[in-house]
């Protein structure tokens, strides 16, 4: 009877044991995935900065869009420069500044996923990204 009575507690001394376990391995402050959030359109604007006098790349220049805290670049050494949204639809103004160049301003109109006719790049995300191509030209300042 002994015995049995020692089996007994041993086996619910392993139980006990299993279910603290179980529950700290299972406590709510372990990361859990981000929540799921709807689809959105992400527009690109990306294009190749040049000297208007000689055509030649121009690096180093800060690209970014009026209004849009989150979205500034930086062309590279080839001129290029992208920036991803998220930018909201409607019409924005790309700004264009470089060291012994004037500032250039240019219109660009954000479309809304409904209105868009070209090319849309569907993403594991479940985003849409699509391109504004701008390319620009900067004028030396005297």
């Amino acid at each position: 009877m002994l015995h049995y009575l020692f089996g007994i507690s041993v086996g619910l001394l392993f139980f006990l044991v299993g279910v603290t376990l179980f529950t700290i391995s299972c406590d709510s402050s372990v990361d859990s995935p981000p929540p799921i959030l709807p689809h959105q359109d992400v527009p690109v604007i990306e294009g190749l900065i040049r000297d208007h006098a000689d055509g030649s790349p121009v690096p180093n220049v800060s690209v970014s869009i009026d209004g849009v805290d989150s979205t500034t670049a930086v062309s590279d050494s080839l001129g290029y420069y992208y920036i991803l949204g998220p930018i909201s639809p409607g019409e924005h103004e790309v700004i264009f500044t470089a060291p012994d160049f004037m500032v250039k301003a240019v219109e660009v109109y954000i479309s809304n996923l409904d209105e868009i006719r070209g090319d849309i790049d569907v993403y594991p995300s479940g985003d849409y990204h699509y391109k504004i191509e701008l390319d620009v030209e900067l004028y030396r300042t005297q």
